[in-house]
């Protein structure tokens, strides 16, 4: 049996938690809708012949806030029915489950919402996502397994597309453009693996929430992305947005260094038969220039 089962392997995190395991020697499948070299499954299509699995995340869906507008229906059926259809079979088996979700649950009025601040979002992709989140929650009270919730803000590496137009226009001496009116949080990918199995390694069932930095404009980051790179800052144009992508108001997350837990004692011994998880930075130390640095360096 898999000490990880990783749904959805193929893409941003996926693809980063099994890279990761495979760095910790940690014994993990994939799947993704996609046939090759991976385990095939489809959230369309949930079955129950799917490997048991001490850890089980939950990365497949439909993460396109325009996808989910343009087709609430079908995406419905993936990110909320077809999540809740594998996080009960695999809670029923007494597994833990580690579903990741988004700041979008929040309506984005507040800097740095705390966990237990009122869910109201405001596209059809973080309803979605809140449906999902208490359809989990009941589904790991249920038991004999359990279940992780992990908001996070935008989780960023040098392969997102749009750092990699910045790096490349950058590079050739082009100006590039980035919106003063959108909050972004950014949140580099590798951090976010590493908290993602810290939770899942603890089995330590919550809601957990994981943001880079407060009040962070695209703007912002592509003038610290430039800095960290040995360019001029006034290759940034800074730009009104002009609805070329949602308002969604603030990204960032408060409380996260806390969760929910049920019970406020002491964490739990760690579970003999997993490794321990590894070691996180403060979330002090996360600044947007160590993030800009991360995003900039040579791949």
């Amino acid at each position: 049996m898999p000490e990880v089962m990783i749904i959805g392997g193929d893409g941003l995190l996926g693809t980063a938690m099994a890279m990761r395991c495979d760095d910790l020697g940690l014994s993990f499948v994939q799947t993704s809708r996609r046939k090759g070299n991976t385990l095939h499954f489809d959230l369309r299509h949930p079955n129950n012949n799917l490997p048991n699995a001490k850890l089980v995340y939950l990365f497949a869906g439909v993460t396109s806030i325009q996808a989910c507008d343009d087709d609430p229906t079908a995406t419905h059926a993936i990110n909320v029915q077809g999540i809740a259809s594998v996080a009960k079979q695999y809670v029923e088996r007494g597994s833990h489950v580690i579903f990741p979700s988004t700041s979008l649950v929040f309506d984005g009025t507040h800097r740095t919402p705390g966990i237990d601040h009122p869910i109201r979002p405001r596209t059809t992709y973080g309803k979605q996502k809140a449906e999902a989140e208490r359809q989990l929650m009941t589904i790991g009270h249920s038991g004999p397994g359990s279940v992780s919730i992990v908001r996070l803000s935008k989780v960023l590496t040098q392969q997102v597309s749009l750092i990699e137009q910045w790096r490349k226009q950058l590079h050739a001496g082009q100006t590039i453009k980035a919106y003063r009116d959108r909050y972004v949080a950014p949140l580099p990918c590798a951090q976010a693996i590493d908290a993602l199995l810290n939770i899942g390694l603890n089995q330590k069932p919550g809601i957990y929430h994981l943001s880079g930095p407060a009040g962070c404009t695209y703007a912002d980051l592509a003038v610290a992305i430039a800095k960290a790179m040995g360019v001029d800052e006034k290759m940034i144009r800074s730009v009104d947005c002009k609805n070329a992508l949602p308002a969604v108001g603030y990204t960032a997350l408060g409380d996260c260094t806390q969760t929910n837990h049920e019970s406020t004692g002491t964490a739990p011994p760690h579970p003999p038969h997993l490794p321990h998880p590894p070691r996180l930075p403060r979330p002090s130390a996360v600044t947007l220039a160590g993030i800009a640095k991360a995003l900039a360096c040579p791949v």
